[in-house]
């Protein structure tokens, strides 16, 4: 027997995803101005989101076969949920949402950053879900890679990604998901 309820997952992942969305509101607010400190305030966010992700992904497993892989893989967790609760994903992602505030995405090279202006067009996708997996894949290790942000190498290359508008949509559908879930229960 799982001691893990997909309820107290999801409540869980809502507490982290609010507060990441809060804190991108607090730094994008007024507009980003090229503040060179960013790198380090973007990470509590990024990570809060990610992880949201990460256990809106596992709570759906849980919920719909019983159990979830220990793993912060993105990618692989959406791989691993039912069709139809990726459908469900898919249709809330391709809809009109009620998120009216647009986050930039960033990529910090090693002593440098770029917003999204500079960053590859990532839009040129046959289907929403061929999007969602390439943006997965692209944050599948967001968790972790940002939680450590402080220890990157000093000589080694480095690159990191996030895409602050994907990420808070995608989790907001998986929310949504899990809200359907419930619904399908009582």
């Amino acid at each position: 027997m799982n001691i893990y309820k997909p309820l107290f997952i999801w409540n869980t992942a809502i507490d982290f995803y609010n507060l990441g969305f809060e804190r991108c509101k607090t730094i994008f607010g007024d507009g980003y101005q090229g503040d060179k400190s960013l790198y380090l305030k973007i990470a509590a966010p990024a990570i809060n989101i990610s992880f949201s992700v990460e256990l809106f992904l596992k709570g759906i497993a849980l919920h719909e076969t019983g159990s979830f892989e220990s793993i912060h893989t993105l990618k692989t967790l959406f791989s691993k949920i039912p069709e139809h609760s990726k459908t469900t994903i898919i249709e809330f992602f391709e809809s009109d949402l009620d998120i009216n505030d647009k986050f930039p995405s960033f990529m910090f090279l090693k002593d440098s950053h770029a917003n999204s202006d500079n960053l590859k067009p990532t839009n040129n996708f046959e289907s929403s879900e061929s999007k969602i997996i390439y943006e997965l894949e692209l944050h599948d290790n967001s968790f972790i890679n940002w939680r450590y942000i402080f220890e990157l190498p000093q000589k080694a290359d480095y690159k990191r990604e996030y895409n602050f508008e994907f990420m808070i949509r995608f989790g907001y559908c998986c929310f949504r998901c899990t809200r359907i879930l419930q619904e399908r229960d009582r």
